[in-house]
């Protein structure tokens, strides 16, 4: 494949998300050079105004080959992406796009007039794009395998969830709390489950990048589900020798 001069990355390095390993990290072997944009913290900061004017500053300073937004799409004004193409019609952009059983209507299908690739997690969303005439639009779902890879070691738990508690509807913590008055061996990692005083015992706080990598687990637990709340649980069975978990 070949080298991109300068990608821009638009949204959080931070260490403790997903997308800093599989997102981030693969991109700045992709490239000679990686900078990135933090449109939440920026628009949190100082306000959406200077935000989105801030973005186009920072294109016209870096002239990178190419931008990834990594979502958060509805922080920006429409103009500054007609003002993207306008202004930089040798920049393409980049997106990743998930929950399109509850976005494509009303989100997904109108950004990708204004994006030029996007990569559909939902396989099965794709002839929905097709048949709007939407150019530029592909599948993709994988790991940064250089962290999630086979790891020879012991099992010490036999089934872990990585990931934030979410509302009550999404039902996390009840599903987690089932597991474990069940006798299950449960490992609990993530961000906002202080409050959970009767999963005190199996919470081991947020995770760095390299250390989800490294959890000695069975099974990984994990949820799929959508704005309007958890529609599907899953359990992914793992090969003996194999650590991945990222949700």
């Amino acid at each position: 494949m070949k080298e991109i001069n300068k990608i821009l990355f638009v949204g959080s390095k931070s260490r403790y998300n997903s997308p800093y390993q599989n997102w981030y990290l693969v991109l700045k072997n992709l490239s000679r050079e990686i900078i990135s944009f933090d449109p939440h913290w920026t628009n949190i900061c100082h306000g959406r105004e200077y935000m989105n004017l801030a973005f186009i500053k920072t294109l016209e300073k870096e002239q990178p080959s190419l931008v990834f937004f990594l979502g958060g799409l509805d922080e920006f004004e429409l103009g500054t992406f007609m003002e993207i193409k306008k202004k930089f019609p040798n920049i393409k952009t980049f997106i990743p796009l998930s929950d399109e059983d509850v976005r494509f209507e009303s989100y997904s299908r109108f950004m990708l007039l204004f994006i030029d690739y996007g990569l559909v997690f939902e396989k099965w969303f794709l002839d929905n794009f097709k048949n709007d005439g939407t150019p530029g639009i592909y599948h993709l779902e994988g790991i940064n395998t250089s962290f999630f890879r086979p790891i020879k070691m012991e099992k010490k738990y036999d089934v872990c969830f990585i990931g934030r508690p979410l509302s009550k509807k999404s039902q996390r913590h009840s599903f987690i709390d089932y597991l474990k008055r069940n006798g299950i061996k449960i490992a609990l990692f993530g961000p906002g489950w202080e409050k959970h005083k009767n999963l005190k015992d199996i919470y081991g706080g947020p995770l760095e990048s390299g250390e989800m990598a490294n959890i000695k687990v069975r099974l990984v637990y994990a949820f799929l589900e959508a704005q309007m709340g958890t529609f599907m649980r899953i359990i992914v069975f793992l090969k003996p020798d194999l650590v991945m978990s990222s949700f």
